[in-house]
């Protein structure tokens, strides 16, 4: 394989790498939200639905 078809495929796997990184990233903080809004014993300010 020539040298820049293995650069090609190193950035390629960084890229993919980095983009699921940041999917789980926001997957987790959607999730710790969700979990807070129906926590048992929490009360709701008067703003809040």
């Amino acid at each position: 394989m020539c040298p820049a078809c293995i650069a090609i495929l190193a950035l390629a796997a960084a890229g993919a790498t980095s983009t699921g990184g940041l999917a789980a990233l926001v997957a987790k903080q959607r999730r710790a939200d969700r979990v807070l809004e129906t926590a048992p014993g929490q009360t709701r300010g008067e703003n809040e639905p």
